[in-house]
């Protein structure tokens, strides 16, 4: 079903009405459109009791009808409108379009008009760098005027253009297998010796690449690999650098390249200028992020979670409040991490002195699968404040056993360093009786080590300390009263 209603998605009601290959009332393939773009139904249960209340072989006459749509609505694809927002969407969906009824028509023996569309669609695909289209466009023409209409000239014109851009293309297969690479590689916690030098010559080779070339691909995928492997080694300003490089790079290429690229390069500044407290220049490429979609779309709602992060460093709390409200009431249908958005808001609701319903934040948001991204801190720490917060010591107590596991499970590593020391300083608050004179004799070694290591130096992930440690301990102590 899902796969459908991508398809549904996609295709716009005006145009299947106008075309009428899809919106008939009297056909059940048509109905089930209809249901499934009126948000009717979102799964085969549904779908049956709609359209197959009460047959036996329900779902074997649904599958018939899904395929039968699935198959129409792939047909309508090559109708849908080109006027799309940007040169380089309507190039690209024209191009494939044309690529496709040329093999259609060479197939069928139509030599000429083939060819004519070929001529075409070549300049358009080699324009836009649209290199595995436009090398089978070279192939075809290339073999085209050295057999069927044999001329020496333009065999060789097209010869070179397959040679050129088949280089290009090897050379974007290369990048994005190294890209690849590291990708797979980044996601684990640790890494061997090994692992980091191959991640470093893929950082070099790419660094070589974005001199040489310059089609989007190769700069958008070389980019992300010197950036990524910056980030993977704190260097803040070589990252900020290097995003602004590719920004200038893909600026001078001959037509406008996707957004997402764009917001990419420009949202992966921001933990950098977050970390070093260079929040004028995090909110200036925050409102050129936000700018570049439609509240509510993905990126939008990203763009949102690093303004939220920066309004929690900042002290900014009724803002960061304000903004996780705002996307888990007017945006809660939309794409996001619903959990994460949660903790947002508990945050801002004790420390702006707001009240939090706890018991239905734990329920609400379920132990993150492992704990891959170290979240269940998190809720960890927000528990141990509002039980405080409530002057509910005995609950407080309670919980040190989980937080003692807890680290003993997960905070072993230096890439949690800032986490496992500010886990120990919570169970000192037991030690310390509970007051301040108590609590800072005990946690003022701790303190003086968790300062050592700032979070802009940490190798820990940046998102999982959404409110700075130093921030909540200051928070922390002033909620204790001052005396035994």
């Amino acid at each position: 079903m899902e796969s459908i209603i991508e398809l549904c998605e996609l295709v716009s009601p005006l145009k299947v009405r106008h075309l009428k290959l899809i919106d008939d009332s009297e056909d059940q393939a048509g109905q089930l459109y209809s249901l499934i773009k009126n948000k009717k139904v979102s799964n085969d249960e549904e779908a049956i009791e709609e359209l197959f209340p009460d047959k036996e072989y329900a779902r074997v006459y649904l599958n018939g009808i899904k395929e039968k749509l699935s198959q129409r609505l792939m047909n309508t694809l090559l109708f849908l409108d080109q006027n799309q927002d940007t040169p380089y969407k309507k190039a690209f969906i024209s191009t494939y379009r044309h690529f496709l009824v040329y093999k259609i028509l060479s197939f069928r023996g139509k030599r000429k008009a083939a060819k004519s569309i070929a001529q075409k669609a070549i300049k358009k695909a080699s324009k836009y760098h649209f290199l595995e289209i436009a090398v089978p466009f070279a192939r075809e023409l290339k073999t085209h005027y050295a057999t069927i209409e044999p001329n020496k000239k333009q065999f060789q014109k097209y010869r070179n253009i397959q040679m050129q851009h088949s280089e290009l293309l090897q050379k974007e297969m290369e990048v994005e297998d190294m890209f690849c690479q590291l990708a797979l590689l980044q996601m684990k916690k640790q890494h061997k010796k090994e692992e980091l030098q191959e991640m470093e010559t893929f950082a070099k080779r790419a660094e070589g690449i974005i001199e040489q070339y310059g089609t989007y691909w190769l700069l958008y995928l070389a980019g992300n690999i010197i950036v990524i492997w910056n980030q993977m080694k704190n260097q803040h300003q070589q990252v900020t650098h290097y995003c602004n490089l590719m920004l200038h790079k893909l600026d001078k290429l001959p037509y406008q390249v996707p957004t997402p690229a764009i917001f990419g390069f420009n949202i992966k500044q921001i933990p950098g200028y977050v970390l070093n407290k260079q929040f004028e220049l995090a909110d200036q490429v925050l409102k050129k992020c936000t700018a570049m979609y439609q509240p509510g779309q993905i990126n939008w709602v990203k763009a949102m979670q690093f303004k939220t992060i920066m309004y929690f460093h900042k002290k900014e709390y009724p803002l960061a409040l304000e903004t996780a409200d705002l996307i888990n009431t007017q945006f809660k249908n939309t794409l996001r991490d619903q959990e994460t958005w949660q903790i947002y808001e508990a945050y801002g609701k004790i420390l702006t002195g707001e009240k939090l319903r706890l018991h239905k934040l734990l329920n609400e948001v379920p132990k993150y699968s492992k704990d891959k991204r170290g979240m269940n801190i998190n809720i960890l720490i927000i528990r141990i404040l509002e039980y405080i917060r409530r002057d509910k010591i005995g609950e407080v107590i309670d919980n040190t056993a989980a937080i003692n596991q807890y680290a003993y499970r997960y905070l072993r590593q230096d890439q949690t360093f800032r986490s496992n020391v500010f886990i120990r300083m919570l169970l000192q608050l037991e030690k310390g009786h509970f007051n301040q004179v108590g609590v800072n004799r005990h946690t003022q070694k701790l303190l003086k080590k968790l300062k050592s290591m700032p979070l802009s130096e940490s190798q820990q992930d940046y998102e999982v300390e959404i409110v700075p440690y130093e921030d909540l301990w200051d928070f922390l102590i002033n909620l204790l009263p001052k005396k035994p």
